[in-house]
């Protein structure tokens, strides 16, 4: 499954790269090529910068697909995308936009552990845990487990009651 969800991954980043805006070819020339030195990555990010003021709600999108991508999968460049947004949304709204996709990212997946975690956690009952022992009941017998109460019955327990 997880492999199916990384290949439809890969499927839209391909669909998002394919029918992107084009790139003159001189641009094409400094933006597709691993930087070696400082002035390759000014080089690159001054052709981002133009891309951006071309196209902001490409870019914008771009920006966030490529980080919940490398996010979801634990793929290294998070970090690189919050350092880029910078140059390319001006300070302020880069960080703003960071901010808020790793809000989003936390959020997610916070939600989504919970919600695989949430047959575990008996919703609506509490698992009794057993420290002391107990008067043997003719019901039930020692090596069976406890069954989960209603989480009414302990509310209040007996032991903390008031009494009249």
């Amino acid at each position: 499954m997880l492999l199916g969800i990384f290949v439809a991954a890969l499927v839209g980043l391909f669909v998002l790269t394919r029918f992107m805006p084009n790139f003159s070819e001189e641009e094409r020339e400094k933006i597709f090529r691993v930087p070696k030195s400082p002035m390759d990555l000014y080089n690159i990010t001054k052709v981002l910068e133009k891309y951006t003021q071309n196209y902001p709600f490409y870019v914008l999108f771009a920006f966030v697909y490529l980080y919940i991508l490398l996010q979801a999968f634990a793929i290294p460049g998070p970090i690189f995308l919050c350092i880029l947004s910078g140059p390319l949304f001006g300070f302020v709204p880069g960080f703003l936009l960071a901010l808020s996709v790793m809000l989003l990212i936390i959020v997610v997946f916070c939600a989504r552990s919970f919600l695989l975690l949430l047959p575990q956690l008996h919703v609506g009952t509490v698992a009794r845990l057993q420290v002391l022992p107990r008067p043997h009941n003719q019901t039930e017998e020692y090596g069976e487990p406890t069954p989960p109460q209603p989480f009414l019955v302990h509310a209040v327990p007996e032991a903390y009651s008031v009494s009249a």
